[in-house]
């Protein structure tokens, strides 16, 4: 039976599908080896995981692929599309579902959900330390930068210290007067050329 539904712009256009009309063997391998391939598994794939164990006729058929696609269900990799799966199942499958594989299925989905808060609160986690570590960085490159501008300032200071005081020595080796070393050498006072004085000439005695 076809079922068309005109809506303007766009036709749909619908046909009843029997389960029992479904491969349920090849479903069943294709998705299999998929999930043992960790691929992602695509939204009619998804549907066919859920459906597919409908398609036997027998009741124990029924119940033994419901455990089957519960089975491997657990083992799909995206958390997200693995409770799509085992929810499908469940709602699905409700009239003849086993209620051993029913609670399995509850158990594994709260055990998905726990482990998908823990996955959110993990990655928070990694974020956060992330954030303060680069932060941490950036606090101990500013303060490299500035002990290096500081160590180069005093390293400087030094160096025009040391220079000074070369100068003033030569000054005073030559005779000059405090008073014209002082007004030369900016940075020395008459008291410093003095007390520079006594200490050349103790040397030299």
């Amino acid at each position: 039976v076809t079922d068309v539904c005109n809506l303007g712009a766009l036709k749909m256009t619908t046909e009843c599908a029997f389960l029992s009309e479904l491969d349920a063997v090849e479903i069943y391998g294709r998705l299999k080896r998929k999930v043992e391939r960790k691929e992602r598994l695509e939204d009619q794939e998804l549907m066919e995981f859920i459906i597919y164990p409908l398609s036997y006729r027998k009741e124990k058929e029924k119940q033994e692929n419901i455990q089957k696609a519960v089975d491997l269900a657990v083992q799909i990799q995206d958390r997200s599309q693995q409770l799509f799966a085992l929810s499908g199942i469940l709602a699905f499958t409700d009239k003849v579902i086993g209620r051993k594989t029913a609670e399995q299925i509850r158990r594994v989905i709260e055990m998905t959900q726990v482990a998908q808060i823990f996955e959110e609160e993990k990655q928070q986690a990694l974020t956060q330390v992330a954030q303060i570590f680069e932060e941490e960085k950036k606090q101990a490159l500013t303060q490299a930068a500035q002990t290096f501008e500081e160590e180069k300032k005093q390293a400087e200071e030094k160096a025009a210290e040391s220079a000074s005081k070369r100068i003033v020595v030569q000054m005073i080796k030559k005779n000059y007067s405090a008073e014209e070393i002082a007004a030369l050498v900016l940075n020395y006072s008459l008291d410093d050329v003095e007390a520079l004085r006594k200490e050349v000439m103790e040397k030299d005695d």
